[in-house]
């Protein structure tokens, strides 16, 4: 398994509670393909450098979790068909390693 981070922007609409539905949701995803949970960091509402579907702010969050890499397309498929966010971005985390 390998380290990734997912960074998410949900719509501005969206109320504290629904926020934390959609992180369970991720989690049980995660999980449900094999991988772990590690963190959720939240960044909170933001402005957009530029409007997205018309909209100028959103929720911004972080997430770290370990996943095989060959659940990462079926994870990317699922959150394209959440109407709640309006980007997501999945990038592997390099392990730092010692020098030997």
């Amino acid at each position: 398994m390998r380290k990734y981070e997912m960074m998410v922007i949900f719509r501005p609409e969206l109320s504290d509670e629904d926020l934390d539905a959609q992180e369970n949701l991720l989690k049980e995803s995660v999980e449900a393909k094999g991988g772990k949970w590690i963190e959720t960091v939240k960044w909170g509402k933001r402005k957009f450098a530029y409007p997205i579907m018309k909209l100028t702010e959103g929720f911004y969050y972080i997430y770290y979790f370990y996943l095989p890499g060959t659940e990462i397309p079926s994870l990317k498929s699922e959150l394209k068909l959440n109407d709640k966010m309006l980007r997501f971005m999945i990038v592997r985390k390099e392990e730092k390693r010692g020098v030997q």
